[in-house]
């Protein structure tokens, strides 16, 4: 299953396209770790990086280099663009460095002895008239090993690390996790050439070990018969990248519905046991089960299972094999979504989008476990606060309260995902660091720890039908050059104040509402909708590019 990281949350999913761009994304590496043997490796999908070059002329993605054997601890990868890719660094371990995997190229094991890190990025190509941009960040979702630190002669991304040197990080976070109950000794891991160092595997790896904890809670939530309320993604037919069953644009609804011991449950001819949640969406008439096999401590921190989630709706999908067997919902695992967008259809990325937020919620621990509390996704007031939160993901708490780094793969719904974002035409200075290199806090600034994704109102409108123009506070909003649906508003949009927004349809209608963006990254919001029915702001974190979408009925 491909990771909901990369953007199931977003009510559009951008296709990375290859644009030509005259500007290059530069990386100088320091190889600071006191060690030669230092190895690089582009772990990115073939054929998507363009004008791929080294120090050396030679570079390669999907191809091991250890550059620093020379004796030069320097060494620089440029290109033109980049769809998506992490670079990986490390030091091998024996069995990592004669492994096939080292030999042929493939990715190395999280769970090897290669001590290793890597950093994400990506280019996304203009969709507003600019440049495109390039989003970076650190990421310890599935394992914590070698620290490394970011600078950058780019505003968007001023530097990044880790407040201690790796082996007190990572000393202070196995310490945590043990007061946690997590099994220390199955995700601590001997690595590096001499076997010396240590490298922690997170939850994503090692679910088993963290889940012990999260067993309590649903425990406590079962028994306590917790109601919840949860929302789904807004997946309309317009921009959409998922697959076509129904005309259906699946609106953002809501899910109610409140956790109970576990009980048998006839659907038709079905008889689901062990339900434990039981999720209703009256829009739709579409019904989610969730039984004791799909909602563990163990599917928690992973986000997925084996099966045990059943979906109905208006009893068209059950079975119904003219449509697809991947749409047969007796049985489906957690993460119900294909490899890819193309192959996932709307419905499941919908349903989907629910489970997810109900992950994130378990995950920081936001629901009460009180008898009869209730938890709504969109009304914090409902939220365990954080200072009393007694089952929150330990691994991520630490990585994020210490780091300019995330540590889960819900972090980017649950505020925690660190992002930067900077022009293409950017050099990034890459140091890789020892475990005892004492230089790694003067990387980390602890005021970067708030979301540093793009800017918060450069936001979309979905609004269902073609229109001819739009136009905020008296300026025309550029429309997307890949869709006729989707507009821009600008960087430099009015804040802090009600501006008037006017929508132009091609029958040449005029339809008027008043928009407002808060100083701070906070929703927008929106009044006197004039004809604009249904409008509803819909938050797209996992998406660098848009940080709101405004979705409407057709207008």
């Amino acid at each position: 299953m491909y990771n909901r990281i990369t953007g199931l949350a977003t009510v559009f999913i951008f296709i990375f396209l290859t644009f030509e761009c005259f500007a290059r994304i530069t990386i100088n590496i320091h190889n600071e770790t006191g060690d030669s043997r230092a190895f690089l490796y582009l772990n990115t999908p073939a054929g998507s990086v363009k004008g791929l070059s080294g120090s050396d002329q030679d570079f390669n993605a999907q191809i091991y280099k250890q550059p620093f054997l020379n004796g030069n601890n320097e060494y620089q990868i440029s290109f033109d663009s980049i769809d998506s890719g992490n670079l990986n660094f490390g030091l091998l371990g024996p069995e990592s460095e004669a492994s096939d995997a080292f030999r042929n190229n493939k990715s190395i094991s999280t769970t090897s002895d290669a001590y290793t890190g890597f950093i994400e990025f990506s280019y996304l190509p203009p969709g507003n008239g600019d440049k495109g941009k390039v989003y970076w960040d650190l990421s310890n979702v599935d394992q914590l090993g070698m620290l490394c630190g970011l600078k950058s002669n780019d505003p968007g991304l001023i530097k990044a690390g880790y407040n201690k040197d790796g082996n007190s990080f990572t000393k202070a976070l196995l310490d945590k996790l043990a007061e946690e109950e997590v099994d220390v000794k199955s995700i601590a891991v001997n690595c590096g050439p001499d076997l010396k160092y240590i490298k922690l595997l997170g939850p994503t790896i090692r679910p088993e070990a963290y889940s012990e904890m999260y067993n309590r809670y649903l425990d406590n939530l079962t028994a306590g018969e917790v109601n919840v309320t949860l929302w789904s993604d807004a997946l309309p037919v317009a921009g959409s990248s998922y697959r076509s069953w129904k005309d259906n644009d699946w609106q953002s609804s809501e899910f109610t519905g409140h956790f109970s011991p576990p009980a048998d449950v006839n659907v038709g001819d079905v008889l689901i046991k062990d339900v434990i949640l039981q999720l209703t969406n009256d829009l739709y008439n579409t019904r989610i089960y969730l039984t004791k096999s799909a909602l563990s401590g163990k599917s928690i921190v992973s986000g997925d299972s084996d099966g045990g989630m059943y979906v109905t709706c208006n009893d068209e999908i059950i079975n119904d094999s003219s449509v697809s067997p991947a749409l047969n919902s007796a049985n489906v695992h957690l993460n119900w979504v294909g490899n890819s967008p193309a192959e996932t259809y709307r419905f499941q990325a919908w349903v989907d989008s629910v489970t997810r937020e109900l992950l994130v919620a378990l995950n920081c621990g936001r629901i009460a476990v009180t008898p009869g509390a209730y938890y709504s996704q969109k009304d914090e007031y409902t939220w365990v606060p954080e200072k009393d939160r007694v089952y929150e993901n330990p691994y991520n708490q630490y990585i994020v309260a210490n780091s300019n780094s995330y540590g889960m793969s819900y972090s980017d719904g649950a505020g925690g995902k660190v992002q930067y974002l900077t022009g293409p035409d950017v050099v990034v200075d890459l140091y890789l660091l020892g475990p005892d290199n004492q230089d790694t806090s003067k990387y980390y600034d602890s005021s970067d720890q708030s979301y540093n994704g793009p800017t918060q109102y450069e936001v979309a409108f979905g609004f269902g039908s073609t229109v001819d123009k739009v136009e905020i506070d008296g300026k025309t909003v550029i429309q997307d050059s890949n869709s006729s649906l989707i507009y821009w508003i600008p960087n430099d949009i009015s804040r802090g104040k009600w501006i008037d927004m006017t929508v132009y349809k091609t029958d040449k209608t005029m339809l008027t509402c008043k928009l407002y963006f808060p100083d701070d990254a906070q929703q927008p919001s929106i009044k006197d909708a004039q004809g604009i029915t249904g409008a509803v702001w819909n938050e797209v974190p996992d998406n660098p590019v848009t940080k709101w979408v405004l979705q409407t009925a057709p207008i």
